[in-house]
């Protein structure tokens, strides 16, 4: 063959393997989260060492790809923060021709079931997070973060208050893992590294069978910090005469008119912090405090509640103003005092404290039981609600005690009247033939 020829040949051969190539083409959603297309993804072949970053639609492509068996995954910072990696998908590429693919995070329900397994199966949610140095963000290994929620279990003719408890440990890494804790309670928890320890702290899952939640650890006893802010309601207008308290350290602030708030003395660490105002539901948010002299941020009010905005700000006491002692002395109904509460370890709760009253017994169901009376005609009724002598209107009938447990600090109460349908005083009594409980607060 002349030089000529080889050569057309060796062209041949060239362009022949050059059109013996392909298109990978897909899109990368996420199913964890947003439940939406996930930008900015990076997808790789690492066969090839070939990389595509997605674009605002999920959307990337490879171009000239050789013929083979490779495999697919993704990055992208999402998963870096939650520790955990993308699929691998295999990847049979052609001669030619264009092929299509679909990458995915995992779901919720997915991954919760990927890393419980069994644990999935009484308690849906999973909790993961990092537990970290409050000075200078660095992680801490072998960390133990405990959780316990409470839940009232309904019993014959009573309420018992049930206590479960977990516990996990952190990995080198500063992340931690807790399988099989529920997504319809509050959680309280706390963390500890050696002697040092933060906590408790609620958090609330609202419903997610996923969620992620850091801790900081002050492993430096002497650290105090000035938290200071600005609370806000949801218009973002500042919020006068909040009531700011930081819950694990028994510190309390309130704000000003200009909605600014100052609590000296706060130890670095993850606290909660809750916003109270009568008139409003009460707001606890998750605060990492880091070391130094200040530390700054606006905290919200909770939802209005037209239930309670005809409530004074200055709450009347279970004295003869109220004519408390007055009603008690004519002996038409039940009355329990601050004297029936205090010292009673058993009682935490407002249906706890309700469960002292003879007259009134446990209905519904086991997750939402409920305080309920004989009825004026027969059967049982659920109660009216009175705070402070105004008439509480539930926003979801028949909830009026889980509402108003929300808002009621059992530490709070002074003194409750408790009326059967026949002996309800004309000024607590709402006519729906049934009875009504009437509670005071300091």
């Amino acid at each position: 063959m002349s030089g000529a020829l080889r050569s057309l040949a060796l062209l041949a051969l060239a362009a022949s393997a050059a059109r013996a190539q392909a298109t990978v083409v897909g899109s990368v959603y996420d199913s964890l989260k947003a439940r939406a297309p996930l930008a900015g993804a990076t997808v790789v072949i690492p066969e090839l060492s070939r990389y595509a970053t997605a674009d605002a639609f999920g959307r990337f492509r490879f171009d000239t790809v050789p013929a083979g068996q490779y495999s697919l995954t993704f990055l992208h910072p999402l998963l870096d923060s939650l520790d955990i990696s993308a699929e691998i998908l295999p990847l049979k590429v052609p001669a030619r021709g264009i092929v299509n693919t679909r990458l995915a995070t995992p779901s919720p329900a997915a991954l919760v079931w990927l890393i419980c397994r069994a644990a999935a199966d009484s308690s849906p949610a999973l909790m993961i997070g990092h537990v970290r140095d409050a000075a200078d963000s660095s992680t801490i290994a072998d960390a133990t973060i405990s959780v316990s929620w409470s839940e009232l279990v309904m019993g014959m003719n009573s309420l018992e208050q049930r206590t479960t408890r977990a516990e996990a440990h952190s990995r080198p890494s500063g992340s931690y893992v807790l399988c099989g804790v529920p997504n319809d309670l509050r959680l309280t928890v706390t963390a500890s590294a050696g002697t040092h320890s933060m906590g408790p702290v609620t958090v609330t899952p609202v419903g997610d069978v996923f969620f992620r939640r850091d801790f900081l650890i002050s492993r430096r006893d002497a650290s105090r910090v000035t938290l200071s802010g600005t609370v806000r309601d949801p218009r973002g207008e500042p919020a006068a005469g909040v009531s700011v308290r930081i819950l694990s350290a028994n510190l309390e602030a309130r704000s000003d008119d200009a909605g600014h708030f100052s609590i000296p003395g706060v130890p670095a660490g993850t606290h909660s912090v809750e916003t109270r105002v009568v008139g409003w539901w009460p707001a606890i948010t998750q605060v990492n405090v880091t070391d130094g002299e200040s530390f700054r941020m606006d905290l919200p009010l909770g939802r209005r509640d037209p239930a309670l905005t005809a409530v004074p700000a200055i709450r009347a006491t279970a004295t003869g103003t109220t004519g408390f002692d007055e009603r008690r002395a004519s002996g038409l109904g039940h009355f329990v005092t601050r004297g029936d509460i205090v010292g009673k370890v058993k009682i935490k709760t407002l249906a706890n404290v309700l469960g002292l009253v003879p007259s009134l017994f446990v209905a519904g169901s086991r997750r939402l039981p409920v305080m309920k009376m004989a009825g004026r005609g027969g059967g049982d009724c659920t109660p009216n609600f009175y705070l402070n002598g105004f008439a509480w209107r539930a926003l979801i009938p028949g909830h009026g005690q889980r509402e108003v447990e929300e808002v009621l600090d059992v530490n709070d109460i002074v003194g409750i009247e408790v009326y059967a349908p026949s002996a309800v005083p004309p000024i607590f009594d709402r006519a729906n033939r049934c009875g009504s409980i009437v509670i005071w607060t300091s």
